[in-house]
């Protein structure tokens, strides 16, 4: 009986702990480009108020040189 106790206590102990320490916002809140941090290679994107990197090139087509 005592062991179903401490199990429950246990239990309720952790589950606690890990919605303590769970972080619901991962991503940090931004009005403009500038206010993101990436690194280097990154381009810092602000898109619906959150924070992405990306270093996606656009690609602008294939070049005419016969015109």
């Amino acid at each position: 009986m005592a062991e179903i106790f401490k199990f429950i206590y246990v239990s309720i102990v952790f589950l606690f702990l890990f919605l303590g320490v769970t972080n619901v916002e991962a991503s940090s809140r931004c009005k403009s480009d500038a206010d993101c941090d990436c690194p280097p290679p990154f381009k810092p994107k602000c898109r619906f108020r959150s924070c992405t990197c990306s270093n996606l090139k656009v690609w602008k087509g294939p070049e005419l040189s016969f015109i």
